[in-house]
């Protein structure tokens, strides 16, 4: 990324999302941002029932500065056109919890 085109404002803004994340990494388990910032998709929506509706796709690996290791996977909303019976979220699995399946999952995400 080249820096020297930015604005103040644009810099700014860079310096404090990355000490956003990088606080969110010293905790003791992965956020939204940071699965989001590693490869899990925000597929949100807005409907005129419902309002905003969360969607989210995709898995990443999450590691966080005291070296443990997540899994974060996206889910889709249930429901239907008439309906909502849940929103999309994000789920996080901390990867020695993880059954087989994930870890190879993981394996084959890199």
């Amino acid at each position: 990324m080249d820096f020297k085109g930015m604005s103040t404002e644009m810099l700014e803004q860079i310096a404090e999302n990355a000490a956003k994340l990088a606080k969110q990494l010293r905790a003791e388990e992965p956020s939204y941002d940071l699965a989001l910032a590693n490869g899990v998709h925000d597929e949100s929506y807005n409907t005129v029932r419902f309002g905003k509706v969360s969607s989210y796709s995709g898995k990443a690996e999450i590691v966080m500065e005291n070296g443990t290791r997540w899994v974060a996977k996206g889910h889709k909303p249930s429901g239907g056109a008439d309906w909502i019976s849940r929103e999309g979220f994000i789920e996080f699995t901390k990867i020695e919890d993880a059954p087989p399946k994930i870890k190879e999952a993981v394996e084959n995400i890199a």
